[in-house]
């Protein structure tokens, strides 16, 4: 065990002891091994440690001053715009003999979009981009890339334009940073580009926004934070979508710092039969009060993709599966059950939108026109409205309707209407399931 004061820029003290596993944490590689210390706050620090052993005793304690200055070297504007109508200008010059290629970075820092409109000096456009306003997964980072021109060198000045995204918008917040190309991954990291993320509702009702924020600016190995609350003692789900599993999240306690969770070891689930995402999940009750969430890199890579980022109850997604009814002798007015079986792409929990009944043949002459469903959450049947109707629909994107589970083992059946050979069919599921990696991966 470490204990360790310092002194932050503001005066404040902190004295705490620090375990394996807290952000000031033991790193053994093999050949040398000793505790790290993260900063998260740029300033001047005093630094003291000592050792203790199993008896209390305790060595000298040594002390270091130092400074802890940010990674990256750049240039940053921050505005609020009052309504839609106003629009920002901003001059900025780059030296294209230091680079090649420059940057700006966008963040929003309030809860509506903007849109960034780049002219070059003859007052053409370059480039625009955008941040989300509220909707399905809000884009809140993005960036400009600014390669030299044909036949510029030294100092080139571009007028950068800020305007709302959507008309009837206020306070509409932006921060942009510009520099080099290569300091992209530094422009919005760290503690003081913090953005609160609201609570996340599991949606049914496909037409509500939800706060999943994503972010399609490199994040670093420091990472992009965002500030949220937990109002009882339940257990929250963290949800992360990346496109190629090159980003991970920890979440810090926001007064002592200390980690709570980091999945910097958990494995990313990816399904192939839905789309190229990798899903990145933790369940975990937390103490009521306010917790830092971190995003960051893993790994180096020139395509880093997009993430998005959750807090809250689970996110679902659509899918469909068909189960296969196996054939059987039937006789007339006797009514028979099938017990069948399905599971989630990942294993966890799914509920049902609509069962889609394939018929036998035309005029469904073994079934006689209707079939009957039961839940694997449930002791009710469920019939299909009318006569031929091949659907029962269980509307799990209707919050007023009660919800029942798609997976596990569930029953179908009907009553012959005639004596035969019942050929088999199918049954299509088409349901909601909760995303993350499965339940048995270590979180």
């Amino acid at each position: 065990m470490v204990s360790y004061w310092h002194q932050a820029p503001d005066e404040a003290h902190l004295e705490t002891s620090v375990y394996d596993g807290f952000v000031i944490g033991y790193e053994d590689d093999g050949s040398t091994a000793g505790y790290i210390v993260n900063f998260f706050i740029e300033g001047h620090y005093e630094f003291a440690y000592a050792f203790v052993n199993s008896n209390g005793e305790w060595s000298e304690a040594v002390g270091y001053e130092f400074d802890v200055l940010p990674q990256g070297v750049f240039e940053t504007i921050e505005g609020t715009l009052p309504d839609s109508d106003t629009v920002d200008t901003h001059e900025i010059t780059v030296d294209y003999d230091a680079s090649s290629s420059y940057t700006i970075g966008m963040l929003r820092t309030g809860t509506n979009g903007f849109v960034t409109t780049v002219y070059d000096e003859a007052g053409e456009k370059v480039n625009s981009a955008e941040c989300s306003d509220p909707s399905s997964s809000q884009r809140i980072r993005t960036s400009i890339d600014l390669p030299k021109p044909d036949g510029i060198t030294g100092d080139y000045t571009y007028t950068v334009e800020v305007k709302a995204k959507s008309s009837g918008k206020t306070n509409i917040g932006y921060k942009l940073a510009y520099g080099s190309y290569t300091e992209k991954a530094h422009l919005f990291e760290g503690f003081f580009n913090m953005v609160y993320l609201p609570y996340y509702h599991t949606v049914r009702d496909t037409s509500k926004v939800e706060a999943e924020y994503s972010s399609s600016h490199l994040a670093s190995d420091i990472g992009d934070y965002y500030l949220f609350d937990v109002s009882g003692n339940e257990k929250e789900t963290i949800t992360m979508t990346t496109t190629y599993d090159n980003y991970r999240y920890k979440v810090l306690n926001a007064h002592t710092l200390e980690t709570i969770i980091d999945t910097k070891q958990a494995a990313a689930f990816r399904d192939p039969d839905l789309g190229r995402s990798y899903y990145l999940r933790t369940d975990r009750p937390l103490d009521k009060g306010t917790y830092i969430l971190v995003v960051y890199k893993v790994r180096d890579t020139a395509y880093p993709g997009i993430y998005s980022i959750a807090v809250g109850q689970p996110k679902v997604k659509f899918a469909e599966s068909k189960v296969t009814i196996s054939p059987k002798s039937v006789v007339k007015g006797e009514t028979y059950e099938w017990d069948l079986e399905m599971a989630s792409p990942n294993g966890r929990a799914a509920y049902l939108d609509v069962v889609f009944y394939s018929a036998s043949g035309a005029g469904w002459p073994i079934e006689g026109g209707y079939y009957s469903f039961r839940p694997s959450n449930s002791n009710t049947w469920f019939r299909n409205p009318q006569t031929f109707f091949p659907e029962i629909k269980f509307n799990f994107q209707d919050p007023s309707k009660a919800v029942y589970r798609a997976d596990g083992k569930f029953s179908f059946a009907f009553t012959a209407n005639k004596t035969g050979a019942y050929k088999g069919s199918k049954l299509s599921i088409r349901y909601y399931y909760e995303i993350g990696q499965p339940e048995s991966w270590p979180q």
